[in-house]
């Protein structure tokens, strides 16, 4: 009398006694497996699965992230055009040069004129220091997204690497349903479970 269906995982292949003596060919390894070593590589599937899940949560928090560091950069950006327009559109001019008269009569009261250059040459420095933390913080930007760029694309080779044993999966667990449905036995319901488990993921 077979007590569980998934009671082996822990237990070597010889002491297993719940229908092992049928075997199922892997389609990917062409490997012939038992009942039991078939439940125990889908339970691997679904961990590594459920890591993939945790990974790709972690995944869009940092593309969260990347996406609120780019909209500051784009803030700066807005600020830096309206000082270069602002910069442009104003002229340093000094003042006209003092005739003889009025050098003699009186000293050149400069401070105005140096007041406006100071104050046109203290814009400038600021915009020379907004641009270079701006081109700064683009570079960081652009290593930011070739990561991300790398990260989507091993992305998509762990997808379609699950995609493919989650189909070899189904294909085995139709097979241990033809095999399968017309046994009596006391067992839970792992089956059942395992096709639940695979038309959730299909979903995804």
């Amino acid at each position: 009398m077979v007590e569980a269906t998934y009671h082996v995982l822990n237990i070597s292949p010889q002491e297993c006694n719940c229908l092992c003596g049928e075997k199922f060919q892997s389609i990917t390894t062409k490997d012939e497996l038992s009942l039991c070593e078939t439940l125990k590589l889908f339970d691997e599937e679904i961990f590594t699965i459920k890591k993939e899940i945790e990974r790709r949560r972690v995944f869009r928090h940092e593309i969260n992230k990347l996406t609120s560091i780019m909209e500051e950069h784009q803030a700066i950006i807005d600020k830096l055009e309206d000082q270069v327009e602002y910069l442009s559109s104003h002229k340093i001019e000094g003042e006209a040069l003092p005739t003889p008269a009025s050098l003699i009569m009186k000293p050149v009261n400069n401070n105005m004129g140096d007041s406006n250059m100071e104050t046109h040459m203290k814009e400038g420095k600021e915009l020379a220091n907004n641009v270079s933390n701006l081109i700064a913080k683009v570079e960081v930007v652009e290593n930011l997204t070739n990561m991300v760029q790398e990260e989507l694309q091993s992305e998509r080779r762990v997808r379609r690497h699950l995609e493919e044993n989650l189909n070899e999966t189904r294909t085995t667990i139709k097979l241990l349903d033809d095999k399968l449905h017309n046994v009596t036995f006391p067992m839970d319901n792992r089956v059942s479970q395992v096709e639940e488990v695979v038309f959730q993921l299909s979903k995804l």
